[in-house]
């Protein structure tokens, strides 16, 4: 299993190299955007879409929840790299979970795919998403009954920490749930990479 976790790809996007050399992993990437669709501020899509294509990755954009199953089964199938857009947390995991993807995703990484998320896409890495409720809206998602996710990690990712327009609630999500669970603060410019040995903080 290989993860790369961020706040955002455009600020990290030299670590993620960095760790596609390091591994050998290939270069064809499916970039999953439906968590930025529901959000007003998505312009930060098609600066990461050419960010990809910088580091000479091969990138095809899906929106799951334009997608059937068997489409979006299709092309997580046949990924090296599935990269995972940040937006809103809850209306990604009940798109994903419409789709039966979870065991897929998970049944990939065991295969050799490389998972980067980048904050929303690295929150759902985690057991369960419901702390991400004072960063994100919940109403976004009303079919979403079940807030478990990947369990990937035995961490929570906190992204944008110390970093506007996030700082406030960043700051409010340490305070209501430091005893419920073990979160992961990391900024905009630092990744957490993660494999079967462990995980480590890249970046600044």
């Amino acid at each position: 299993m290989t993860l790369f976790l961020t706040s955002s790809f455009a600020e990290t996007k030299d670590l993620l190299l960095t760790v596609l050399n390091k591994d050998k992993i290939g270069k064809d990437m499916l970039f999953i955007t439906t968590a930025a669709q529901v959000e007003e501020y998505r312009h930060f899509i098609d600066q990461v879409y050419k960010g990809f294509e910088e580091l000479g990755l091969t990138v095809t954009s899906a929106d799951i929840a334009e997608m059937s199953e068997k489409d979006a089964v299709r092309k997580i199938e046949t990924c090296s790299v599935l990269a995972v857009s940040g937006g809103n947390t809850f209306y990604l995991l009940q798109e994903l979970k419409k789709k039966n993807l979870l065991p897929l995703i998970c049944r990939r990484l065991s295969e050799g795919m490389l998972y980067a998320g980048e904050s929303a896409g690295a929150i759902i890495t985690a057991p369960d998403i419901s702390y991400a409720g004072i960063m994100d809206s919940s109403d976004l998602a009303p079919e979403l009954t079940d807030t478990t996710a990947l369990d990937l990690v035995d961490f929570s990712i906190l992204p944008h920490f110390g970093e506007e327009p996030f700082a406030t609630a960043c700051q409010q999500t340490i305070e209501v749930y430091r005893d419920k669970v073990q979160l992961l603060p990391i900024n905009n410019h630092q990744a957490v990479f993660v494999t079967e040995k462990g995980y480590r903080i890249l970046g600044e």
